[in-house]
């Protein structure tokens, strides 16, 4: 009799009815990100692919969509070597059932950028400034900068504003 493992939270590959690419249904699907992924969702894609690509069974298989331009898919072979398979399905079931977030740090980090360039784009400021501004809002009004749609924080031009008055910088 043969005991093969089965995922319990990584799902099997399907194709769509107008797929015309490689047949995948071997697969597991680990994780995935697209043109339109939030922070959250790229950097699970990238810190789990940073972990596993390495280990045997495991391709990055990349596809059109019409709707969101591409969709890029770490997955696993269903005849990975089980330590493998099981692994990668403790991972997913970690994600879903208690806590989304697979690298602390790399999530932050990705946020602490977006909300820099937010802070650029939206003082049209360069990177020290954005630096400046981002710290004292850190320290005098936080919620401008949390985080509210996986995009990172956008402060307000208002709270920029008042931000760079605060640390003596020329307000235009």
């Amino acid at each position: 009799m043969d005991d093969k493992f089965e995922p319990r939270c990584m799902k099997k590959w399907q194709d769509a009815p107008n797929y015309m690419g490689e047949d995948l249904s071997d697969y597991f699907i680990v994780v995935s990100k697209h043109r339109d992924s939030g922070l959250l969702q790229e950097s699970n894609f990238e810190t789990i692919k940073r972990d596993f690509a390495d280990k045997e069974g495991i391709e990055i298989a990349s596809f059109s969509h019409w709707a969101v331009g591409w969709v890029e898919s770490m997955i696993v072979s269903e005849d990975a070597p089980e330590d493998v398979l099981m692994e990668l399905d403790e991972v997913i079931c970690q994600l879903q059932d208690h806590y989304p977030v697979y690298d602390e740090a790399d999530w932050s980090q990705r946020e602490y950028d977006e909300t820099l360039e937010n802070i650029k784009f939206e003082g049209k400021l360069d990177d020290d400034t954005a630096r400046q501004v981002y710290g004292w809002l850190g320290n005098y009004d936080e919620t401008e900068i949390e985080g509210r749609d996986d995009r990172g924080g956008y402060p307000s031009q208002e709270a920029i504003q008042r931000a760079l008055e605060a640390i003596g910088m020329e307000v235009e």
